[in-house]
Formats: structure tokens, C-alpha cells, sequence
């Protein structure tokens, strides 16, 4: 069989079709599914132990601008703010450094600080409920490990859980104060209003220009026109047959 100058395109865009693919996964897919397994995972173990919960909350500050909250959880006396991060490797970095370091397969990666964005996440929160006792906490759900230690307010997924029975023992959690109660009232008001315009603003917000991440934007608009523009071609080169 003679291949014919057309065939040769096709092998070409079959090539890149697989590099845009894998981008596309490394970058726009596998993210998002990581993170989305972390926060399912965590919520499983809230409902395991009856924790009230809320989950995925736009809160808006004084100024407009919103904060994405993972988790809200009505505790005895507080609302606990809980960012969730499905990472693997070994985590390394203090309170006050403004990036971490990933190790993963002798690889260094440097990531934002999760500390301070759930500081954030916690003045939003106290912004709208500003007699509310509020408390930060950063669970990592994911194989992380801390050869140096967790830093204040971190835990890894088995040390949470552990977290959590211990609290159980103690306390119980339905023994809530009408203060409390007319607080979480507010919450799940809140959650409930939770939009994709609100995602929008938030990313808005958090400086990623019109709220659209180019880099994703553009990984994705490769493949898709690759994918597409193979089918197209390889129709007619089956046509042509």
C-alpha cells in the first residue's frame, strides 16, 4: 500500500493529537479530578463522624470580592473553614513562607502556602459573620507526608480523622448554642446561593484576570482543534477510498 502525502498528515496530526492530549490532562483535567477526589473524600469523613457541613461557599467580604470555601463545618462553639488539598510527596514549609516545596520522584515544586489562603478564606467568613468564632484548618487528603513536621492548623487525612474522633469523645455535637444555630442559619443560606458568576468574581479576585485561566484555555482549544481537524481529515481520507 502506497501512503500518500495525506497519510502522512494524518500521522502527523495523530502525534499531536497525543501531545495536546496529554497536556490537556496534565493541566486542565487531572487537577481538577484530584481536587474534586480530596474534597469528596473529606466530606465522606465528616459524614461518617455526623458533622454538619456545607461545601463549595462563595462568601463575599464588606467589598464584593469572594473567597471559594472547600468545607464549613459547625462545630460545638465554632465554624471551622476547611481547605482541602489532594497532594502527594513530601510537603515542606512554616507558617509564616509564602511557598511550600512539593517532592515527588526526586522533583522539586515550589506551591502556594495553603495557610494563607485559608486566612483568607476565614476573614471573608468573619466579614459576613463578624460574632462568629471561626477557625482555619488545611487537611491534606491525599498521600502527603511531612518529613519536618505539620505546621500549625495542618493535618494530613489519617491525622484529621483522628482530629475528629477525639473531638467526638468530647463533645457532643449536637449540643449547639441559639447563637450558634442562628449562625449557620446564615451559612447554608450562603452555600445555597453558591453560582458559577460567583466562581467567575472569585478567580476575578484572586487576580486571574476575567476569571478565564488563558493557559487551560488555550491547552484545551489545541486539542480540541487537533482532535477536530484529524476527524475532519481522516473522513475524507476514508472517503477518498
Amino acid at each position: 500500500m502506497n501512503l500518500t502525502p495525506l497519510d502522512y498528515v494524518l500521522v502527523l496530526l495523530a502525534i499531536l493529537v497525543i501531545w495536546s492530549g496529554k497536556l490537556f490532562y496534565r493541566f486542565c483535567v487531572r487537577p481538577r479530578v484530584k481536587g474534586w477526589q480530596g474534597e469528596k473524600r473529606l466530606r465522606k469523613l465528616l459524614d461518617l463522624f455526623e458533622f454538619e457541613a456545607v461545601h463549595n461557599v462563595y462568601v463575599p467580604n464588606s467589598k464584593g470580592k469572594y473567597a471559594q470555601i472547600d468545607h464549613i463545618v459547625k462545630f460545638q462553639n465554632t465554624l471551622g473553614v476547611i481547605e482541602t488539598k489532594n497532594y502527594s510527596g513530601e510537603i515542606r514549609g512554616v507558617e509564616y513562607d509564602q511557598q511550600w516545596v512539593q517532592t515527588i520522584n526526586g522533583y522539586d515544586r515550589k506551591t502556594p502556602n495553603p495557610l494563607w489562603q485559608v486566612k483568607r478564606q476565614v476573614a471573608h467568613l468573619q466579614d459576613m459573620l463578624p460574632n462568629a468564632n471561626i477557625r482555619g484548618t488545611v487537611v491534606y487528603a491525599g498521600a502527603a507526608k511531612f518529613p519536618l513536621g505539620t505546621p500549625k492548623d495542618v493535618f494530613t487525612f489519617e491525622a484529621f480523622r483522628h482530629h475528629l474522633a477525639q473531638y467526638k469523645t468530647r463533645k457532643n455535637l449536637h449540643d449547639h448554642s441559639d447563637k450558634l444555630d442562628a449562625l449557620w442559619l446564615v451559612v447554608i443560606e450562603q452555600a445555597a446561593q453558591s453560582s458559577r458568576a460567583k466562581r467567575r468574581q472569585h478567580l476575578i479576585d484572586i487576580g486571574e484576570g476575567s476569571g478565564w485561566d488563558w493557559h487551560k484555555v488555550a491547552i484545551s482549544a489545541q486539542f480540541v482543534l487537533f482532535t477536530l481537524f484529524a476527524l475532519g481529515l481522516g473522513a475524507y481520507r476514508f472517503a477518498m477510498m
